[in-house]
Protein backbone atom coordinates (compact mmCIF):
# COMPACT_ATOMS: atom_id res chain seq x y z
CA UNK A 1 0.00 0.00 0.00
CA UNK A 2 1.72 2.78 -1.38
CA UNK A 3 2.33 6.05 1.26
CA UNK A 4 -0.64 8.73 -0.51
CA UNK A 5 -3.03 6.13 -0.15
CA UNK A 6 -5.81 6.99 1.74
CA UNK A 7 -5.77 4.25 4.50
CA UNK A 8 -9.55 3.84 4.87
CA UNK A 9 -11.01 3.44 1.64
CA UNK A 10 -7.69 1.17 1.34
CA UNK A 11 -8.91 -1.19 4.29
CA UNK A 12 -12.47 -0.64 2.75
CA UNK A 13 -12.03 -2.61 -0.45
CA UNK A 14 -10.15 -5.32 1.69
CA UNK A 15 -12.81 -5.90 3.69
CA UNK A 16 -15.54 -5.85 0.71
CA UNK A 17 -13.01 -8.17 -1.33
CA UNK A 18 -12.42 -10.83 1.85
CA UNK A 19 -16.42 -10.91 1.72
CA UNK A 20 -16.85 -11.29 -2.14
CA UNK A 21 -13.91 -13.89 -1.92
CA UNK A 22 -11.57 -12.21 -4.55
CA UNK A 23 -8.34 -10.54 -1.82
CA UNK A 24 -5.33 -11.34 -4.09
CA UNK A 25 -2.45 -12.88 -2.42
CA UNK A 26 -0.74 -9.66 -1.40
CA UNK A 27 -3.53 -8.63 -0.27
CA UNK A 28 -4.63 -11.13 1.70
CA UNK A 29 -1.30 -10.37 3.69
CA UNK A 30 -2.68 -7.07 4.16
CA UNK A 31 -5.69 -8.35 5.16
CA UNK A 32 -4.92 -10.90 7.87
CA UNK A 33 -2.24 -8.33 9.50
CA UNK A 34 -5.03 -5.90 9.89
CA UNK A 35 -7.38 -8.07 11.21
CA UNK A 36 -5.11 -9.33 13.82
CA UNK A 37 -5.70 -6.43 15.95
CA UNK A 38 -8.97 -7.01 18.22
CA UNK A 39 -10.98 -3.77 17.40
CA UNK A 40 -10.88 -4.84 13.79
CA UNK A 41 -11.92 -8.57 14.25
CA UNK A 42 -14.66 -7.33 16.18
CA UNK A 43 -15.70 -4.23 13.46
CA UNK A 44 -15.55 -7.04 10.65
CA UNK A 45 -17.60 -9.70 12.88
CA UNK A 46 -20.23 -6.88 13.04
CA UNK A 47 -20.31 -6.54 9.30
CA UNK A 48 -21.07 -10.31 8.78
CA UNK A 49 -23.56 -10.96 11.43
CA UNK A 50 -26.61 -12.79 10.60
CA UNK A 51 -29.36 -10.16 9.58
CA UNK A 52 -25.71 -7.92 7.48
CA UNK A 53 -25.31 -11.06 5.63
CA UNK A 54 -29.12 -11.37 4.38
CA UNK A 55 -28.67 -8.58 3.27
CA UNK A 56 -25.83 -9.25 1.24
CA UNK A 57 -27.90 -12.03 -0.43
CA UNK A 58 -30.82 -9.59 -1.45
CA UNK A 59 -28.66 -7.53 -3.01
CA UNK A 60 -26.83 -9.71 -4.97
CA UNK A 61 -28.61 -12.23 -5.98
CA UNK A 62 -29.87 -9.75 -9.28
CA UNK A 63 -26.53 -8.14 -9.76
CA UNK A 64 -23.50 -9.16 -11.05
CA UNK A 65 -20.99 -8.68 -8.03
CA UNK A 66 -17.58 -8.24 -10.21
CA UNK A 67 -19.11 -5.41 -12.41
CA UNK A 68 -21.16 -3.65 -9.04
CA UNK A 69 -18.05 -3.89 -6.99
CA UNK A 70 -15.87 -2.34 -9.57
CA UNK A 71 -17.90 0.49 -10.43
CA UNK A 72 -18.35 1.47 -6.75
CA UNK A 73 -14.58 1.06 -6.11
CA UNK A 74 -14.16 3.69 -9.82
CA UNK A 75 -16.85 6.17 -7.82
CA UNK A 76 -15.55 6.08 -4.44
CA UNK A 77 -11.60 6.76 -5.72
CA UNK A 78 -13.06 9.81 -7.51
CA UNK A 79 -15.15 11.08 -4.29
CA UNK A 80 -11.67 10.74 -2.27
CA UNK A 81 -9.73 12.75 -4.88
CA UNK A 82 -12.62 15.19 -4.31
CA UNK A 83 -12.86 14.90 -0.27
CA UNK A 84 -8.77 15.66 -0.12
CA UNK A 85 -9.23 18.94 -1.48
CA UNK A 86 -12.53 20.15 0.71
CA UNK A 87 -14.12 18.01 3.33
CA UNK A 88 -17.94 18.42 2.93
CA UNK A 89 -18.80 16.05 5.45
CA UNK A 90 -19.56 18.36 8.68
CA UNK A 91 -19.51 15.46 11.66
CA UNK A 92 -16.54 13.54 9.69
CA UNK A 93 -14.40 14.01 12.71
CA UNK A 94 -16.81 11.99 14.73
CA UNK A 95 -15.92 9.14 13.23
CA UNK A 96 -13.13 7.25 12.75
CA UNK A 97 -14.27 5.05 9.68
CA UNK A 98 -16.32 7.57 8.03
CA UNK A 99 -14.72 6.34 4.94
CA UNK A 100 -15.42 2.65 5.65
CA UNK A 101 -19.39 3.81 5.89
CA UNK A 102 -19.68 5.14 2.74
CA UNK A 103 -18.22 2.00 0.60
CA UNK A 104 -20.63 -0.41 3.42
CA UNK A 105 -23.33 1.79 2.76
CA UNK A 106 -22.97 0.78 -1.26
CA UNK A 107 -23.13 -3.10 -0.87
CA UNK A 108 -25.91 -2.87 1.84
CA UNK A 109 -23.74 -3.15 5.00
CA UNK A 110 -23.51 -0.71 7.20
CA UNK A 111 -23.40 -1.64 11.02
CA UNK A 112 -20.02 -0.21 11.62
CA UNK A 113 -19.88 1.27 14.95
CA UNK A 114 -18.19 -0.65 17.76
CA UNK A 115 -18.28 0.00 21.29
CA UNK A 116 -14.50 1.38 21.39
CA UNK A 117 -15.52 4.02 19.26
CA UNK A 118 -18.64 5.84 19.92
CA UNK A 119 -21.77 4.53 21.97
CA UNK A 120 -24.69 3.84 19.52
CA UNK A 121 -27.31 6.16 20.13
CA UNK A 122 -31.30 5.04 20.74
CA UNK A 123 -33.35 5.94 17.95
CA UNK A 124 -35.90 8.21 19.33
CA UNK A 125 -39.03 7.31 18.08
CA UNK A 126 -42.66 7.81 19.61
CA UNK A 127 -44.32 5.12 18.13
CA UNK A 128 -42.60 1.99 16.84
CA UNK A 129 -43.96 0.91 13.32
CA UNK A 130 -42.04 -0.74 11.03
CA UNK A 131 -43.09 -0.24 7.39
CA UNK A 132 -42.70 -3.04 5.08
CA UNK A 133 -41.95 -2.87 1.18
CA UNK A 134 -43.59 -3.10 -1.61
CA UNK A 135 -44.22 -5.37 -4.43
CA UNK A 136 -46.04 -6.17 -6.85
CA UNK A 137 -49.09 -5.15 -7.33
CA UNK A 138 -51.15 -2.65 -10.36
CA UNK A 139 -54.63 -1.60 -11.29
CA UNK A 140 -56.19 -1.94 -15.12
CA UNK A 141 -58.54 0.97 -16.24
CA UNK A 142 -60.29 -0.21 -19.63
CA UNK A 143 -61.87 2.00 -21.50
CA UNK A 144 -65.15 1.54 -20.20
CA UNK A 145 -63.96 2.87 -16.90
CA UNK A 146 -63.87 -0.94 -15.42
CA UNK A 147 -60.97 -1.75 -12.75
CA UNK A 148 -59.21 -4.42 -12.66
CA UNK A 149 -56.90 -5.45 -9.44
CA UNK A 150 -53.94 -6.99 -10.95
CA UNK A 151 -53.12 -8.32 -7.92
CA UNK A 152 -56.13 -10.40 -6.91
CA UNK A 153 -56.97 -11.33 -11.03
CA UNK A 154 -55.26 -13.69 -13.37
CA UNK A 155 -56.99 -11.41 -16.28
CA UNK A 156 -57.38 -12.69 -19.56
CA UNK A 157 -60.01 -10.55 -21.90
CA UNK A 158 -60.30 -10.18 -25.81
CA UNK A 159 -59.63 -6.76 -26.54
CA UNK A 160 -60.04 -5.00 -29.75
CA UNK A 161 -56.99 -6.85 -31.92
CA UNK A 162 -55.37 -7.85 -28.76
CA UNK A 163 -55.80 -10.87 -26.19
CA UNK A 164 -54.39 -9.36 -22.80
CA UNK A 165 -53.13 -11.94 -20.34
CA UNK A 166 -51.90 -10.95 -16.22
CA UNK A 167 -49.71 -13.57 -14.93
CA UNK A 168 -46.78 -13.82 -12.93
CA UNK A 169 -46.41 -9.92 -12.07
CA UNK A 170 -46.81 -8.99 -15.91
CA UNK A 171 -49.74 -7.48 -17.92
CA UNK A 172 -49.64 -8.74 -21.39
CA UNK A 173 -51.06 -7.48 -24.97
CA UNK A 174 -50.24 -9.68 -27.66
CA UNK A 175 -51.67 -9.06 -31.08
CA UNK A 176 -54.78 -11.78 -32.50
CA UNK A 177 -55.64 -12.70 -36.11
CA UNK A 178 -59.38 -13.14 -35.50
CA UNK A 179 -61.27 -11.62 -38.30
CA UNK A 180 -64.45 -11.45 -36.25
CA UNK A 181 -62.45 -9.45 -33.63
CA UNK A 182 -63.78 -5.46 -33.40
CA UNK A 183 -61.27 -3.40 -34.63
CA UNK A 184 -62.42 -0.08 -32.57
CA UNK A 185 -59.14 0.79 -30.90
CA UNK A 186 -59.63 1.27 -27.08
CA UNK A 187 -57.46 3.13 -24.47
CA UNK A 188 -55.90 1.25 -21.29
CA UNK A 189 -54.64 2.96 -18.55
CA UNK A 190 -52.01 1.04 -15.93
CA UNK A 191 -51.91 2.50 -12.60
CA UNK A 192 -48.84 1.26 -10.55
CA UNK A 193 -49.75 2.71 -6.88
CA UNK A 194 -47.21 3.79 -4.21
CA UNK A 195 -45.44 0.71 -2.79
CA UNK A 196 -45.77 -1.12 -6.23
CA UNK A 197 -44.12 -1.92 -9.04
CA UNK A 198 -45.51 -3.78 -12.44
CA UNK A 199 -43.99 -5.11 -15.82
CA UNK A 200 -45.82 -4.41 -18.80
CA UNK A 201 -45.78 -5.93 -22.46
CA UNK A 202 -47.43 -3.39 -25.17
CA UNK A 203 -48.96 -4.63 -28.05
CA UNK A 204 -46.08 -3.88 -30.15
CA UNK A 205 -43.96 -6.10 -27.98
CA UNK A 206 -42.44 -2.90 -26.00
CA UNK A 207 -41.01 -3.89 -22.87
CA UNK A 208 -42.11 -1.74 -19.56
CA UNK A 209 -41.71 -1.44 -15.98
CA UNK A 210 -43.59 0.96 -14.17
CA UNK A 211 -42.15 2.31 -10.72
CA UNK A 212 -44.29 3.04 -7.34
CA UNK A 213 -46.96 6.48 -7.70
CA UNK A 214 -46.93 5.93 -11.67
CA UNK A 215 -49.57 5.71 -14.68
CA UNK A 216 -49.07 4.78 -18.32
CA UNK A 217 -52.30 5.56 -20.89
CA UNK A 218 -51.96 3.46 -24.01
CA UNK A 219 -54.25 2.00 -27.01
CA UNK A 220 -54.82 -1.60 -27.24
CA UNK A 221 -53.20 -1.61 -30.74
CA UNK A 222 -50.85 0.75 -32.48
CA UNK A 223 -52.17 2.16 -35.94
CA UNK A 224 -50.78 4.56 -38.11
CA UNK A 225 -47.49 6.28 -38.16
CA UNK A 226 -46.63 6.33 -34.47
CA UNK A 227 -46.94 4.48 -31.31
CA UNK A 228 -47.55 6.73 -28.60
CA UNK A 229 -48.20 6.55 -24.77
CA UNK A 230 -48.38 8.83 -21.67
CA UNK A 231 -46.36 8.41 -18.48
CA UNK A 232 -46.59 10.36 -14.96
CA UNK A 233 -44.63 9.47 -12.51
CA UNK A 234 -41.72 6.61 -13.81
CA UNK A 235 -41.29 4.11 -16.24
CA UNK A 236 -38.20 2.16 -18.15
CA UNK A 237 -38.61 1.20 -21.21
CA UNK A 238 -37.06 -1.60 -23.47
CA UNK A 239 -38.79 -0.98 -27.33
CA UNK A 240 -39.65 -3.07 -29.82
CA UNK A 241 -37.80 -1.80 -32.81
CA UNK A 242 -39.87 -0.46 -36.05
CA UNK A 243 -38.53 1.67 -38.47
CA UNK A 244 -41.82 2.61 -39.84
CA UNK A 245 -43.39 4.29 -36.67
CA UNK A 246 -41.83 6.11 -33.97
CA UNK A 247 -42.37 5.29 -30.17
CA UNK A 248 -43.17 8.36 -28.56
CA UNK A 249 -43.39 8.92 -24.49
CA UNK A 250 -45.75 11.77 -23.47
CA UNK A 251 -45.00 13.42 -20.24
CA UNK A 252 -46.28 17.29 -19.04
CA UNK A 253 -42.35 18.13 -19.20
CA UNK A 254 -40.72 16.90 -22.68
CA UNK A 255 -41.92 14.14 -25.22
CA UNK A 256 -39.13 11.65 -26.14
CA UNK A 257 -38.78 10.32 -29.31
CA UNK A 258 -37.70 6.54 -30.23
CA UNK A 259 -37.55 4.00 -32.63
CA UNK A 260 -36.01 0.96 -30.43
CA UNK A 261 -33.91 1.58 -27.73
CA UNK A 262 -33.83 1.18 -23.65
CA UNK A 263 -34.24 4.52 -21.60
CA UNK A 264 -35.40 5.19 -18.30
CA UNK A 265 -37.94 7.87 -17.74
CA UNK A 266 -38.70 10.11 -14.50
CA UNK A 267 -41.27 12.51 -14.41
CA UNK A 268 -43.12 12.35 -10.84
CA UNK A 269 -45.54 15.62 -10.72
CA UNK A 270 -43.62 16.18 -7.38
CA UNK A 271 -40.50 16.28 -8.55
CA UNK A 272 -38.31 19.44 -10.00
CA UNK A 273 -36.86 17.74 -12.48
CA UNK A 274 -37.77 15.56 -15.28
CA UNK A 275 -34.75 13.04 -15.98
CA UNK A 276 -34.48 11.07 -19.45
CA UNK A 277 -31.37 8.79 -18.90
CA UNK A 278 -30.39 6.67 -22.10
CA UNK A 279 -29.17 2.67 -21.27
CA UNK A 280 -28.89 1.82 -25.45
CA UNK A 281 -30.03 3.49 -28.62
CA UNK A 282 -31.14 7.07 -29.44
CA UNK A 283 -33.96 8.83 -28.20
CA UNK A 284 -34.85 12.49 -29.40
CA UNK A 285 -36.59 14.99 -26.20
CA UNK A 286 -39.20 17.14 -28.36
CA UNK A 287 -41.14 20.27 -27.05
CA UNK A 288 -43.17 22.66 -28.78
CA UNK A 289 -40.57 26.00 -29.90
CA UNK A 290 -38.21 24.46 -28.47
CA UNK A 291 -34.67 22.85 -29.77
CA UNK A 292 -34.58 19.08 -29.55
CA UNK A 293 -32.35 17.55 -27.57
CA UNK A 294 -30.56 13.78 -28.85
CA UNK A 295 -28.92 11.85 -26.14
CA UNK A 296 -26.12 8.89 -26.56
CA UNK A 297 -25.96 6.01 -24.84
CA UNK A 298 -24.62 6.98 -21.02
CA UNK A 299 -26.27 10.33 -21.19
CA UNK A 300 -29.01 12.35 -18.82
CA UNK A 301 -31.05 15.06 -19.82
CA UNK A 302 -32.39 17.26 -17.03
CA UNK A 303 -35.30 19.43 -17.51
CA UNK A 304 -36.83 21.73 -14.66
CA UNK A 305 -40.25 21.38 -14.91
CA UNK A 306 -41.10 24.95 -13.42
CA UNK A 307 -39.47 26.49 -16.66
CA UNK A 308 -39.47 23.77 -18.39
CA UNK A 309 -35.89 24.49 -19.15
CA UNK A 310 -33.73 22.12 -19.89
CA UNK A 311 -30.83 22.69 -17.32
CA UNK A 312 -28.01 19.97 -18.54
CA UNK A 313 -26.94 16.87 -20.34
CA UNK A 314 -24.56 15.13 -18.56
CA UNK A 315 -23.04 11.64 -18.57
CA UNK A 316 -24.32 8.86 -16.54
CA UNK A 317 -24.30 5.58 -15.43
CA UNK A 318 -27.62 4.07 -16.83
CA UNK A 319 -27.23 1.14 -14.19
CA UNK A 320 -27.85 3.85 -11.18
CA UNK A 321 -31.17 5.11 -13.01
CA UNK A 322 -32.75 1.78 -13.82
CA UNK A 323 -31.84 -0.32 -10.72
CA UNK A 324 -35.02 0.06 -9.03
CA UNK A 325 -36.65 -2.65 -11.45
CA UNK A 326 -34.43 -5.23 -9.97
CA UNK A 327 -35.23 -4.58 -6.47
CA UNK A 328 -32.47 -2.21 -5.59
CA UNK A 329 -32.16 1.58 -4.17
CA UNK A 330 -28.39 2.94 -5.82
CA UNK A 331 -27.80 6.57 -4.86
CA UNK A 332 -24.80 8.58 -6.30
CA UNK A 333 -24.26 11.78 -4.26
CA UNK A 334 -27.75 12.24 -3.44
CA UNK A 335 -29.53 14.55 -0.93
CA UNK A 336 -31.48 12.93 1.71
CA UNK A 337 -34.59 14.96 0.65
CA UNK A 338 -34.03 13.14 -2.75
CA UNK A 339 -33.38 9.84 -1.22
CA UNK A 340 -36.26 9.90 1.29
CA UNK A 341 -38.68 11.09 -1.66
CA UNK A 342 -37.76 7.94 -3.57
CA UNK A 343 -37.75 5.34 -1.15
CA UNK A 344 -41.19 6.91 0.06
CA UNK A 345 -42.89 5.92 -2.94
CA UNK A 346 -42.23 2.06 -1.86
CA UNK A 347 -42.54 2.36 1.48
CA UNK A 348 -45.45 4.26 1.06
CA UNK A 349 -44.22 7.64 3.36
CA UNK A 350 -43.86 10.68 3.50
CA UNK A 351 -41.02 12.76 4.74
CA UNK A 352 -40.94 15.92 6.67
CA UNK A 353 -37.47 17.71 8.12
CA UNK A 354 -36.79 19.60 11.41
CA UNK A 355 -34.17 21.41 9.79
CA UNK A 356 -33.44 22.06 6.06
CA UNK A 357 -30.05 21.61 6.65
CA UNK A 358 -30.19 18.06 7.42
CA UNK A 359 -32.41 17.41 4.00
CA UNK A 360 -29.21 18.40 1.84
CA UNK A 361 -26.96 15.39 3.54
CA UNK A 362 -25.76 13.76 0.60
CA UNK A 363 -25.49 9.77 0.16
CA UNK A 364 -23.83 7.41 -2.03
CA UNK A 365 -24.61 3.69 -1.78
CA UNK A 366 -26.98 0.70 -2.70
CA UNK A 367 -30.04 -0.94 -0.61
CA UNK A 368 -32.02 -3.78 -1.37
CA UNK A 369 -35.69 -3.17 -2.04
CA UNK A 370 -36.81 -6.29 0.03
CA UNK A 371 -35.63 -4.90 3.72
CA UNK A 372 -38.14 -3.15 5.27
CA UNK A 373 -38.27 1.01 5.73
CA UNK A 374 -36.62 0.80 9.60
CA UNK A 375 -33.88 -1.15 8.67
CA UNK A 376 -32.83 1.49 6.02
CA UNK A 377 -33.74 4.55 7.91
CA UNK A 378 -31.50 2.76 10.92
CA UNK A 379 -28.33 2.78 8.71
CA UNK A 380 -29.16 6.51 7.39
CA UNK A 381 -29.26 7.24 11.22
CA UNK A 382 -26.29 5.29 12.04
CA UNK A 383 -24.22 7.04 9.40
CA UNK A 384 -25.25 10.83 9.78
CA UNK A 385 -25.82 12.66 12.71
CA UNK A 386 -29.80 12.33 12.08
CA UNK A 387 -32.77 10.58 13.89
CA UNK A 388 -36.03 9.37 12.30
CA UNK A 389 -39.51 9.19 14.25
CA UNK A 390 -42.16 7.14 12.45
CA UNK A 391 -45.53 8.10 12.68
CA UNK A 392 -48.71 6.99 11.42
CA UNK A 393 -51.97 8.92 11.33
CA UNK A 394 -54.88 6.60 12.56
CA UNK A 395 -57.40 8.54 10.15
CA UNK A 396 -56.35 7.75 7.03
CA UNK A 397 -53.32 5.55 7.92
CA UNK A 398 -51.19 7.92 6.53
CA UNK A 399 -47.06 7.68 7.22
CA UNK A 400 -44.92 10.37 7.85
CA UNK A 401 -40.90 10.01 8.64
CA UNK A 402 -39.81 13.14 10.69
CA UNK A 403 -36.38 13.88 10.69
CA UNK A 404 -34.20 15.41 13.09
CA UNK A 405 -30.98 16.25 14.47
CA UNK A 406 -29.65 14.16 17.06
CA UNK A 407 -28.79 15.81 20.13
Amino acid sequence: MSPNTNKEFYISKLIIKSVLGTLSSDETLEFEEWISMPTNREFYAEILNEENFEDKIDLYKNLDKEAAYSKLIERIEKKQQITKKKTTFKYRSMYKYAAVAILLLSIGYYKFFYSSLKPSAEINVSTVTDLEPGYDKATLVLEDGTKVNLEKNEFVKQQSLVAVKNKDNSLVYKPTNNSNTSKIIGTNTLYVPAGGIYKLVLPDGTIVWLNSSSSLKYPTSFEGDKRIVELVGEAYFEVMKDASKNFIVRTKTRDISVLGTSFNVSAYNDDNFFAATLAEGKIKLIQENKNEVFLKPGEQALVEKKSLTLTEVKEVDPLVYSAWKQGTFYFENESLDNILRKVGRWYNFKTEFSDVQLSRITFTGLASKEISAKRLLDRISKSSNIKYEIIQKTENEENLIKISRKE
